[in-house]
């Protein structure tokens, strides 16, 4: 990641991955 890039940028579906329902969010490692 470059300081210029956002999370979005590099991991697009970053949300998909993490959002199991309405209120949760798993958290996971970028790398």
């Amino acid at each position: 990641m470059r300081a210029g890039e956002t999370i979005d940028e590099v991991f697009p579906n970053w949300i998909e991955q993490s959002h199991l329902d309405q209120n949760y969010y798993c958290p996971f490692n970028l790398v």
